[in-house]
């Protein structure tokens, strides 16, 4: 009879603790209708902001105005007030902010950055400014168009953002997620002051943010930084709509990026598109991608360390909201790419096939334990709250499928010119 009671009553304990362990994200209302969270963890006298746009990053940009967002990006936060750059520079940092990041090179606009907890609503109060009449003048705005196109120059570009964006432009030819996340050198020059202001009022608005508040902070104290932060934000609906459709893959199945600074060096990208992942398919990509692929202990990065051709090949899987994409690269030796590639197939025969049921077991528990850990920041929610249980044998095999499928890969190298002969079979 004791075992009866004792189970049940162990088994709730247990759950409880695995809670306990685990950052609850509240919803937490304000007058102002923004959709505001409270991640409650201890994080010391520090708190983290992560503000998402939805639909303002560059990938649903206008045609003919694609670079916008991260034109705006630039100018966003560079002058606040009546500062200058450096002024600006100097008062963040007097008022406890750090680590003040804006990206725009997705499907939404994210500004996000820590705050000394004792500094925090005067910081906020410093930066709702932003959201009223951002202070940046027509020759700020120039400078930025004449900044952004060395970025995207081959010849200056760092050979991982080129290798990406060629890679993308191949999985996805017709649609935005194919266009460069900086924006065209047509589309950027075009750009006037006017078109920046009107998308500030368009694009950052309350019925497209989110707002995350991770740190020792109470409901009361997000619900009052929220309105301290955003209370002259727009309210204006946002017109701005998402690039639903999506088509197929470039029938070329490789492409050479050439780029004099490589000399002896080769970098190798391949990928494969994955539309429409659910949260659960995500999970289990994971767990195959960590398990063939991991630095450490992955049987991929083993083999090329046994080989002797580099250390390690790295690996993402970049999430959008209407499609993922599984990508591997790698730098090597000129005179180990053709080394590379061979390995590279005959890994890829091997894992379309079958992947070994006890290692993935070994990750995917690895994974559950460090989700239940809970985290530190909300720099770490994408990798944690990840459903890591929920993946069963019948899901690996199907999204080892996908991941594996040769007809779906597209490979892009990048070396010097006097490489290009290279075959990228």
């Amino acid at each position: 009879m004791f075992y009866k009671v004792a189970f049940p009553i162990l088994v709730v304990f247990f759950v409880f603790l695995q809670l306990m362990n685990r950052p609850m994200i509240k919803k937490v209302d304000n007058n102002l209708g923004i959709n505001a969270f409270q991640i409650r963890i201890k994080s010391g006298d520090a708190i983290f902001v992560k503000c998402v746009f939805k639909k303002a990053g560059v990938l649903h940009n206008d045609t003919g105005k694609h670079g916008i967002s991260v034109v705006l990006s630039h100018l966003l936060c560079r002058k606040i007030g009546n500062l200058s750059v450096e002024e600006t520079k100097e008062k963040l940092l007097l008022l406890g902010i750090s680590d003040f990041s804006i990206d725009a090179s997705a499907d939404d606009l994210i500004l996000s950055f820590f705050v000394l907890k004792d500094k925090a609503t005067d910081a906020f109060m410093f930066l709702s400014s932003v959201f009223q009449e951002p202070p940046f003048k027509k020759n700020d705005l120039e400078f930025i168009k004449e900044m952004l196109p060395v970025i995207n120059d081959p010849e200056t570009s760092d050979p991982y953002e080129l290798l990406l964006s060629k890679l993308l432009s191949l999985l996805y030819p017709y649609h935005n997620y194919g266009l460069n996340v900086t924006g065209t050198l047509q589309d950027i020059s075009s750009i006037t002051e006017e078109d920046v202001r009107f998308f500030i009022k368009d694009a950052l608005s309350v019925d497209n943010l989110e707002v995350f508040f991770s740190g020792d902070i109470t409901q009361h104290e997000v619900a009052l930084y929220t309105k301290t932060l955003f209370s002259k934000l727009s309210r204006i609906n946002t017109k701005i709509e998402y690039q639903s459709s999506l088509s197929g893959e470039s029938n070329e199945v490789s492409d050479i990026i050439c780029q004099n600074s490589m000399k002896d060096i080769t970098g190798i990208m391949c990928g494969v598109r994955l539309d429409g992942l659910t949260k659960i398919e995500q999970a289990a990509a994971y767990i195959i991608l960590e398990t063939v692929f991991g630095r450490e202990n992955g049987d991929f990065s083993r083999g090329l360390r046994e080989k002797n051709i580099t250390y390690a090949a790295r690996y993402n899987l970049l999430k959008r909201k209407f499609s993922s994409v599984f990508y591997l690269w790698v730098f090597v030796n000129k005179e180990n790419v053709e080394t590379y590639i061979k390995y590279l197939e005959e890994k890829f025969s091997t894992c379309s096939n079958k992947l070994n049921s006890d290692e993935l077991k070994f990750t995917q528990n690895r994974l559950i334990e460090q989700s239940n850990n809970g985290f530190s920041d909300i720099l770490d929610i994408e990798s944690k709250i990840v459903p890591f249980s929920k993946v069963t044998s019948k899901i690996l095999t199907e999204v080892t499928k996908r991941l594996f499928d040769k007809s779906k890969r597209r490979t892009v190298f990048i070396h010097s010119c006097e490489q290009k002969r290279l075959d990228c079979r």
